[in-house]
């Protein structure tokens, strides 16, 4: 082991070579010495060769998983004292019997935040010295899961484990609430967009029709139902009447109300999105008045 005075040196087990440049740099960044491996084979001779002080260990990997090289570490003379803490997703129960059974010290979920992690890391350093203590340790048969699995482990390696187990839980819990809090506030948001959008569609002086698939009416506006004189229960479903121009291009029509009136609109469309699904927008401003001043120029 190292001299008490100098840099403690931290074995990095991590197969991902992003995720190992990330948190070597986390780990010298904090004034910790560190060693990297690759997978579990190297990572074992790594922790034989140099004797860390703490080794920090991806489960999931090539060669050798981190609950193997753990096991092989605990039942070596010359590392069986050196902590362990396994980095995983933790998303089954069973990691933890797993975790108990390789004789891992120390869980840490991913994803985690680095400052969670160097804490985690100078927890287990500063209780390293119980480890060296020899406590006896316990063999215990549970039944976990539908299947009986045999634990030898020491006492304080078995609190230390299902306390990080339950702080990682608790993490997550907190994470899950802070989402659910942020997932609330946007959906108030986007309900007020909604409500905005409804507005303005209700109360704008321009016509607006939304027309889906086989050119049927969706939705039309109290105004596109003064400007056709026909309740909106008379138009939404059916075929709308009128040709649709090409899109962004624009064309001017006439529209013949019920009662015979006539009127001239300015007629405009875009392609969107209602509901999911793909729709054409339609705008219709009545430009009767217009058209008649116009008229009367020529």
């Amino acid at each position: 082991m190292n001299n008490a005075k100098s840099k403690a040196v931290i074995l990095l087990v991590e197969d991902s070579l992003t995720q190992a440049k990330r948190l070597e740099r986390l780990l010298l960044e904090n004034d910790f010495a560190v060693i990297s491996a690759r997978d579990g084979e190297e990572g074992y001779r790594a922790a034989v060769e140099h004797e860390p002080d703490i080794i920090l260990t991806d489960v999931m990997m090539p060669k050798m998983n981190g609950y193997e090289m753990c096991r092989r570490v605990k039942n070596t003379d010359s590392t069986k004292a050196t902590p362990v803490i396994l980095l995983t997703s933790l998303t089954d129960p069973g990691d933890v019997i797993q975790g108990l059974q390789c004789g891992a010290d120390n869980f840490l979920t991913k994803p985690y935040d680095g400052q969670h992690l160097i804490r985690r890391i100078q927890h287990v350093l500063t209780n390293v010295e119980l480890r060296k203590t020899g406590q006896a340790k316990v063999s215990e048969e549970v039944f976990f899961a539908g299947r009986y699995f045999k634990l030898n482990a020491d006492r304080m390696q078995i609190i230390d484990l299902l306390l990080s187990t339950f702080e990682a839980a608790v993490l997550q819990s907190s994470q899950l609430e802070k989402l659910g809090g942020d997932y609330r506030n946007a959906m108030e948001e986007v309900k007020k967009v909604q409500a905005n959008l409804h507005t303005i569609m209700e109360t704008t002086s321009d016509a607006i029709v939304v027309v889906g698939e086989e050119n049927r009416v969706i939705y039309l506006n109290p105004a596109a139902e003064l400007m056709f004189d026909r309740f909106a229960s008379d138009l939404t479903g059916k075929p709308f009447p009128i040709s649709l121009p090409e899109e962004g291009s624009k064309k001017e029509i006439i529209i013949e109300r019920p009662g015979g009136e006539k009127v001239v609109a300015d007629f405009r469309t875009a392609s969107c999105t209602w509901d999911g699904k793909h729709v054409r927008f339609a705008t219709i401003r009545d430009i009767t008045e217009m058209a008649r001043l116009r008229d009367l120029l020529k």
